[in-house]
């Protein structure tokens, strides 16, 4: 999908700035990179050998090697979550995600046997045997990826890995690819039952298809077992018997709007009349996170269109709606990162079960431009097909959920991507239909706030549900298999993750007595010149304005300060504090929007797609009209407590509409396929 700018303006939240990352010591210390090789690898990957606490200035690492002073690297947490683990629906949703997506920059002062120093005290706490690492994060001058090269880096296998990371003095000219497809999470392996198992959301032994990997855990490690159609956390659910497919992975997304049942896939005429008849209205449902896997094993040839699932006039095992749920979305609000879910397993009697596909990796790139007529992406991989050729199948396996991509650079002109994986098919030719896996859930993209996008696009689609080859079900071929939730770009500023000179602690911005007042605090201070206001209309482009406010110089006591915009433009306002430090280097807050004056209206995303939900900063009740280009009404919503506005998008015909709210200029909403 191709970057407008202006369905950008409300998701400006924090990340990481170039200038923040208070690398000082032997930046290109690596020199020039040029790649024409497919697969390399410039990543190395240690896990934490103990746990490290916030605070502190050192980390212990299983191996060192290859560590030296000056040396960028990435402290990271893949796992650790906490999850409801009742044999109940609520079954996998997240309690405690503890230090898992914990994630920040350190440059190396020394090294000492396994004892890494650094450069200033972590920021963040991380736990020894819930998958956290240490990633050295190459230091180019420049980066060229040719035509026919690609950089790549080592799966995550419970330990290490997941993870491609570099950075760049200059350009990351990417003509090739960098890829992280299939790198992160595991998805559920092969099963073969002979229990059935139709009700249990988990189990261990002979019950279902394997969960597929997420933050919580993955196979032996989930509490009370790793089978059965529950999600865990973002790994998809495995199918249940008899037969039916695995659920699809997740990452990014909303994680208010997950049922784990994805979103059916009404591209032909006549699909929805199938769906709904697992439940009034189900066609138009949509569910974030991963997809559903498809319905388990029918014996005759009935018309789907006219029979639902879970009907005895299918045969022994009824057609149940016994598929696994697909992952949920992980909450990126808490400055986290995540790798993409491993989609769920399909049930299989016949040895022919397909696995779930793995999750998409991490992509973290940090340069003065990333440009290029290549791509950069974190899908997640495709579930397996349960292959019976001319005989009988299995359920087949979820896809993966598309992996992370951090994109810190002052310009950006290149494709990306983080969708999630397609669900597997079942292939066969009898009349005996199986459980297709569902599609991963997308991924999560952000590229840092301000930066020049011209000729930049990317992917947040959800993967596809994979469908039966059956000739007895021909008329409906997903088979209950739905696809994965989709996800929206995210601009970023600087946040906890970077070595910045100045701690953070507080930035807020309000509209109080005709003015706009700006506060911010601070826990320490190193090297701080001074403060500077900044200030914007579309959330992208910011500039200066007011009188410089002094900084503390070094500090190690909490401190605050507070500024105002006197004469604020009308409409709504973005603002962001800039912290330069005495050699010229800087950093920014997170953006605040202060509505000021009228009313401005902004919605998002902007185009949509039928069947998302379109997101407002209007007040809750706020009343607003929907009108084709003709002027005539096609509905009147009203905002939700959250901004929501419930617009029936997925009912509208692909095209143009004016959305309208009194006070305000209206504003053209595209909605597309």
């Amino acid at each position: 999908m191709r970057l407008l700018r202006h369905t950008c303006k409300p998701i400006v939240v924090g990340i990481l700035s170039l200038a923040a990352l208070g690398a000082r010591a032997q930046a290109g210390k690596d020199g020039a990179l040029t790649i024409n090789a497919a697969g390399t690898v410039v990543n190395q990957y240690t896990r934490l050998a103990a746990n490290a606490t916030a605070g502190s200035t050192t980390v212990t690492v299983a191996s060192a090697a290859g560590l030296s002073a000056g040396d960028l690297v990435l402290i990271i947490q893949m796992q650790g979550a906490l999850i409801n683990n009742a044999n109940t629906a609520a079954y996998g949703a997240v309690t405690n995600l503890r230090n898992a997506g914990n994630y920040e920059l350190a440059v190396v002062q020394a090294v000492t046997g396994g004892t890494l120093a650094l450069s200033q005290p972590l920021a963040q706490s991380y736990t020894a045997n819930d998958g956290a690492q240490v990633v050295r994060i190459p230091r180019y001058t420049g980066v060229t990826i040719g035509s026919g090269g690609s950089l790549t880096g080592q799966a995550w296998n419970g330990t290490s890995g997941g993870v491609v990371a570099l950075e760049a003095q200059g350009t990351i000219t990417v003509n090739g690819s960098i890829t992280a497809t299939g790198l992160g999470f595991r998805g559920g392996a092969f099963v073969n039952n002979g229990v059935d198992n139709n009700a249990n959301y988990l189990g261990a032994g002979n019950t279902g298809g394997e969960k597929g990997e997420g933050v919580a855990g993955y196979a032996s490690s989930y509490a009370g077992g790793s089978r059965g159609r529950g999600a865990a956390a973002n790994g998809g659910g495995g199918g249940n018997s008899v037969n039916a497919g695995g659920g699809g992975g997740a990452n990014g997304g909303d994680p208010a709007v997950w049922t784990g049942t994805g979103r059916p896939n009404v591209s032909t005429p006549g699909w929805a009349t199938a769906w709904n008849l697992e439940g009034a209205g189900f066609a138009n449902s949509g569910s974030s996170g991963g997809g559903r896997g498809g319905y388990g094993v029918s014996d005759n040839d009935l018309d789907a269109l006219a029979v639902g699932p879970g009907q005895s006039s299918w045969g022994t095992y009824s057609r149940p709606n016994t598929g696994g749920l697909g992952g949920r979305p992980l909450p990126y609000e808490l400055g986290r990162v995540f790798l993409g879910g491993g989609g769920g397993s399909g049930d299989g009697n016949t040895a022919v079960a397909g696995v779930g596909g793995n999750g998409g990796g991490l992509v973290y790139l940090i340069g003065g431009a990333i440009t290029g007529s290549g791509s950069v992406v974190a899908d997640g991989a495709p579930g397996a097909a349960s292959n019976g050729g001319t005989s009988f199948a299995d359920g087949a396996g979820g896809g993966g959920g598309g992996g992370a991509i951090l994109l810190t650079a002052g310009a950006v002109s290149v494709a990306t991507s983080a969708n999630g994986g397609t669900g597997g098919n079942t292939v066969n030719t009898v009349i005996k239909a199986y459980g297709p896996g569902g599609g991963g859930g997308a991924g999560y993209i952000s590229v840092s706030s301000g930066a020049d996008l011209t000729g930049f696009s990317y992917s947040l689609s959800g993967g596809r549900g994979g469908i039966s080859t059956s000739p007895g079900l021909a008329e409906f071929p997903p088979n209950g298999a739905t696809d994965g939730g989709v996800n929206t770009l995210i601009f970023r500023t600087s946040g906890n993750t970077t070595p910045l000179p100045v701690s953070w602690t507080h930035f807020g911005a309000a509209w109080a007595a005709g003015r706009v007042q700006l506060s911010w605090a601070t826990a320490q201070e190193k090297n701080n010149a001074y403060f500077q206001l900044e200030r914007s209309l579309d959330g992208v482009r910011f500039a200066a304005f007011g009188e410089r406010v002094p900084g503390a110089g070094h500090s190690t006591s909490a401190r605050r300060y507070a500024a105002y915009d006197a004469q604020p433009p009308a409409g709504t306002v973005y603002y962001r504090v800039r912290q330069v430090d005495f050699d010229g280097q800087s950093a920014t807050t997170a953006v605040v929007a202060v509505r000021s004056g009228g009313t401005t209206l902004a919605a998002y995303p902007n185009p949509l797609r039928r069947g998302e939900l379109l997101r407002t900063q209007l007040p809750a009740g706020t009343a607003a009209l929907l009108t084709d280009l003709l002027g005539r009404t096609v509905a009147r919503p009203v905002a939700a407590a959250d901004g929501t506005l419930a617009v029936p998008t997925q009912k509208l015909p692909a095209g143009q509409y004016w959305l309208r709210v009194a006070g305000a200029k209206p504003l053209r909403l595209v909605v597309q396929e």
